[in-house]
């Protein structure tokens, strides 16, 4: 049995603009329903995590928020991903690779 999650992904501006700014995608994902949030978090952190190197590398960070869809209890996880490149509009790029792989690895529901 599978469950489906909802994942929000946010550069910092569509995070502090509360995504009305900057660059976001949503999307659904089928997990096996025994998948709990913080492994999914975990997952992404070995992937994508990066040290920073400088404070302006914290500007292509990806915030993450996710939560499973049709349940009760809340079940509910925001997690940020560094990033260790500066280079102008590479948080799009990244989001992007973050779509991908959830989609090759969890199938989008």
């Amino acid at each position: 049995m599978a469950k489906i999650v909802n994942v929000e992904l946010m550069d910092i501006e569509a995070f502090i603009t509360g995504d009305k700014c900057g660059r976001s995608k949503s999307l659904d994902i089928s997990v096996p329903s025994d998948l709990e949030l913080i492994d999914l978090s975990k997952d992404l952190h070995q992937v994508f995590d990066k040290s920073l190197n400088k404070a302006s590398e914290f500007m292509n960070s990806i915030f993450i928020n996710a939560f499973v869809k049709n349940e009760k209890k809340d079940n509910h996880i925001f997690t940020v991903l560094k990033c260790c490149n500066d280079e102008f509009n590479y948080s799009a790029r990244r989001i992007e690779d973050i779509a991908i792989y959830l989609d090759d690895k969890y199938r989008c529901a």
